[in-house]
């Protein structure tokens, strides 16, 4: 093992040490590092890290990188092509009904992921989620294109950095025990209120990355319009428009994909849970999102 200075650091060398960066895992001991994240270590005034021997990198030089995504400089291709491969891993396409159906939306969702790239220079803290947690990463991705189509036909401001926060809303999960997040059982009390700290987790990660202005996506989201929610307790008149649309399509993201302890539920069978419980919604988003959901 070595210290070696970031500037004289090359792709696929090896990682002697976890990296941690306000008390986020962001890559792991053992993996390869890839461009990108060099680029962002720099960004962050990383100076110095410690690396494995060359002949260990030889060895592992196939091992995927911690921090997944397109490399840095990102090129609209490989963006496009992360696009591609993180939709198809939600497989079911029935979930979106006409949502993805014009060619136009799916472009334009792919323009806003490119931008995401290009502007944000911690776009990869979102590639640490996939690492840490592949499910919350794939639901948080569909949360997105949800999200932002709905906010679309809402005319929602600034959507661009909606769909930023759309996209992050779950990052505080990255503060959550692997065990709890993969947990096939019920979760005790204590392990439920263990994992209701991501929303306050979440927004400390995003304001510590200059992000203030979409850190409520991450601290608001399981808040509710009669004020059962958490952390806050915040009722629709405390809730923005662009939250209210987040609660919807969050619950139906998580209803609709598989989780450890359940199986995925059929679109059919969200829907009557959600209308059954439209209380706790926005009633008029809510009738809005369903209607976007018919082929």
């Amino acid at each position: 093992m070595a210290i070696k200075n970031i500037n004289n650091i090359k792709a696929n060398e090896i990682l002697g040490e976890d990296i941690i960066i306000n008390d986020v895992l962001v890559a792991t001991k053992g993996t390869p590092i890839s461009e990108q994240l060099i680029m962002f270590l720099k960004n962050r005034d990383i100076n110095d890290i410690n690396i494995l021997s060359e002949k260990v990198s030889s060895i592992q030089n196939n091992v995927k990188t911690s921090v997944q995504g397109p490399k840095l400089p990102f090129s609209s291709r490989e963006i496009e092509t992360t696009f591609w491969q993180t939709l198809s891993l939600l497989n079911n396409v029935q979930r979106y009904g006409g949502i993805l159906k014009r060619e136009e939306d799916i472009e334009y969702l792919i323009k806003i992921f490119d931008n995401m790239h290009t502007k944000n220079n911690f776009i990869n803290i979102i590639y640490a989620l996939k690492y840490w947690s592949l499910d919350v990463f794939v639901h948080s991705f569909d949360t997105f294109i949800l999200g932002t189509m709905l906010a679309k036909k809402h005319e929602i401001p600034n959507i661009e950095s909606v769909a930023l926060g759309y996209l992050f809303h779950d990052i505080g999960k990255l503060k959550v025990y692997r065990e709890l997040l993969d947990k096939k059982t019920k979760l005790t009390y204590i392990e439920f209120e263990m994992i209701k700290q991501h929303t306050i987790e979440g927004e400390t990660i995003l304001q510590s990355f200059n992000q203030g202005h979409i850190a409520h996506f991450a601290r608001s989201h399981h808040e509710r319009i009669n004020g059962s929610g958490y952390p806050d307790r915040l009722t629709k008149e405390e809730l923005s428009t662009d939250l209210r649309i987040l609660h919807i399509v969050d619950v139906y993201s998580a209803l609709t994909l598989k989780r450890p302890y359940r199986d995925a539920i059929s679109s059919r069978e969200a829907l009557q849970i959600m209308l059954r419980d439209q209380h706790l919604y926005d009633r008029d988003l809510l009738f809005s999102f369903i209607e976007s959901l018919k082929p």
